[in-house]
Parts: C-alpha cells; sequence; structure tokens
C-alpha cells in the first residue's frame, strides 16, 4: 500500500509574504539581499565599500602644482588604485597621473610639473579596483605667472675726460614687466666696492647713457650697465675704460679789479663791490663774494657763474644789525682746470 509522505500546503500568497520578511533565497536568509540581486562583496565577504576625496591643491607655482586626495573607505577590498585626472579648465580631464596602490585609508599626492604659467587646471581623485571605482570632487588652480628678469648689455663708455665719462647701456628686453630702474656700476680697477651712478626708469627697451664726474685723472676704471625690476635683475658684462691725466693751467685766472665802498648805517652793515676778473686761456669757471663777520661766520654770500677770457660786475653784500666789530670781504675766482685768485679786504 502507498503511503504518502505529509508534506504541509502552504497558500501562494503566504508564500509570497515569507519570502519578502527575509534578506536572502528562501526562508534561511542566504544571502542579505533578495533573490537575483546579490549584494556585492569584496574578497574576504564583506559588503564592499570604495571612497575617495579630493584636496585642494598645494604649492602652485609657474609651471608646477601638487595634487592631492584621500581614500576615505575601502572595505571588502584588499588593495585600490589611486591617481588623479586633470587637464585645463574647460577641456576635460584628459590627462591622468601614474596610479599609487594603497591597502588602507590614507591620504595620498603626486605632483604636476611643465605646465603652462597663468593657467587654470581642473582635477579630481580616483579610486579604482577590478570591480568597483569612486571619484572625488572636481577642485581647480591657476598657476603663477611666469617672472622674467629683464635683460640688459653693457656699451663701450664716450667722452673720457680726466674727471668724468659718458656710461653707455642698453635694456634688450624689459621681461614680465612694464618698467626697469637701469643705472651704471663702476669702480677704480682693483677695488672691490662698486660705485652707483644716477638711476633711470625706462618703460621700453633701448639706449640709455649717464655722465659720471668727481673721477680720478690718469686712473683704469671698470663699469657694468644694471637693470631692475620686481620680477628679477641683469648685469651686463663689464667694460674698462682709463681717464686723461688733468694738464696744469700755465695761467690761471686774476682778479683785475676789487673795489669795495662801505655804504654801512648804524642798523645795516653794507658794502658795495665792484669786481673785474680775467682769464687768458679763456676757460673762466665760477666767482663767489663772501661777507665774513668778526667771529669768522659767513653772514652774505653771492656766487657767479662766469665764462670765457674777462668778466666784471658790481654787487652788494650786507648785514642786519652791524655790531662794533670788523668784517672782511673777500673774492675768489676759479677756471675750469681748477685754478684760482683770491683777494680779500677788511671794512
Amino acid at each position: 500500500m502507498l503511503q504518502l509522505l505529509g508534506v504541509a500546503t502552504v497558500p501562494l500568497g503566504a508564500q509570497g509574504a515569507k519570502a519578502s520578511d527575509s534578506n536572502g533565497y528562501g526562508v534561511g536568509g542566504y544571502g542579505e539581499s533578495e533573490y537575483g540581486n546579490p549584494a556585492e562583496t569584496g574578497d574576504d565577504g564583506e559588503e564592499a565599500k570604495l571612497a575617495v576625496e579630493t584636496h585642494s591643491s598645494s604649492d602652485v607655482g609657474e609651471s608646477s602644482a601638487i595634487l592631492a586626495g584621500e581614500l576615505t573607505e575601502l572595505v571588502g577590498h584588499d588593495s585600490t588604485t589611486v591617481y588623479f585626472e586633470w587637464g585645463p579648465s574647460g577641456e576635460g580631464l584628459p590627462n591622468e597621473t601614474s596610479g599609487q596602490t594603497l591597502d588602507s585609508t590614507v591620504t595620498f599626492d603626486d605632483e604636476l610639473t611643465d605646465l603652462d604659467d597663468d593657467t587654470g587646471y581642473e582635477f579630481r581623485a580616483v579610486a579604482e579596483t577590478d570591480d568597483d571605482t569612486d571619484s572625488g570632487a572636481m577642485r581647480s588652480f591657476t598657476t603663477d605667472t611666469r617672472q622674467i628678469p629683464p635683460s640688459v648689455s653693457t656699451k663701450e663708455e664716450t667722452d673720457v675726460g680726466a674727471t668724468e665719462v659718458t656710461l653707455n647701456g642698453s635694456l634688450d628686453d624689459l621681461g614680465s614687466t612694464d618698467s626697469a630702474d637701469v643705472f651704471f656700476e663702476y669702480r677704480p680697477s682693483g677695488d672691490a666696492d662698486w660705485k652707483v651712478s644716477g638711476e633711470q626708469t625706462l618703460e621700453s627697451t633701448g639706449t640709455f647713457t649717464e655722465t659720471v664726474d668727481g673721477l680720478s685723472d690718469d686712473t683704469e676704471y671698470l663699469f657694468r650697465a644694471v637693470a631692475e625690476t620686481s620680477d628679477g635683475n641683469d648685469v651686463g658684462d663689464e667694460l674698462g675704460f682709463t681717464t686723461g691725466e688733468v694738464e696744469t693751467d700755465p695761467t690761471p685766472p686774476e682778479i683785475d679789479e676789487f673795489e669795495v665802498t662801505d655804504e654801512s648805517n648804524p642798523a645795516w652793515a653794507r658794502y658795495e663791490i665792484d669786481w673785474a676778473v680775467s682769464d687768458e686761456d679763456g676757460n673762466l669757471s665760477m666767482l663767489e663774494l663772501e661777507l665774513t663777520d668778526s667771529s669768522g661766520t659767513v653772514v652774505d654770500s653771492i656766487t657767479h657763474s662766469v665764462s670765457g677770457s674777462s668778466a666784471s660786475g658790481s654787487d652788494r653784500l650786507r648785514h642786519r644789525n652791524r655790531g662794533t666789530g670788523e668784517y672782511v670781504v673777500s673774492l675768489t675766482v676759479r677756471d675750469a682746470t681748477g685754478g684760482t685768485d683770491y683777494d680779500e679786504v677788511s671794512v
């Protein structure tokens, strides 16, 4: 006689209710998701998680920058490869840095080089495994403007005299700025310290000159052109010259007339001076009249620029609150070579 095994029957609707109460296949709950959509697991059977963040860039220069990111989750994977996608702003991310293999959550970075200056770039961090990928948020930076120093060259000197010279130079390139300060450095050959000429500000390339005086005669000098800007400096090659010898003036200037008339009153010391000077070589340069009181203090003076072979004139020197002491009126005349003549009158 055939004996049937006792198998309980469950209504179809009840079966469906039981299946939805479980998280897996059948009543036993095998797996963590409904049948047909199993949860992704890593190598160790845990639910796999992978997350990466993009950090701000650092050390941004004219042609380089450091990109930074952080692997924030690594669950169910033994390791992951991280890298950066990057490119000029608005052009997508066509470039990738070399991959780095990480086996734990940690920050990471990579350096970009050979970038264009004054250019915007975008980047993001990426983490990748055999079956999962995550990307961080997009970030950006702009490289610095390249600082280009000026270019200057030293040109041959001109008009070399016994005590002065004209120095010449050329500003060949302004670099990355709109103007440059240019000048000359000069020194006697063998001296350690440079002297500096007057400074000029140039807003375009071209030649520049500066006359330097007060030099020693019959002396070898070195000089060089210099250009300075906010983005750097440049110094030209050193050139040299030798000053001439000072010629002894065989005929120094002479005072031909020096007459002092006292027109003082109780309130003022007042003196009228008539003068005339000459120089046989025709190189008169300067004439000076001074009024000195009894203490040796110059209380009034007049200076004239004179030239040629002769000069004459009339002047007045005066001093308020005349005392009882004596005054001295003096006249000094000089020529272009340094020759002098001097006279004085006590009044």
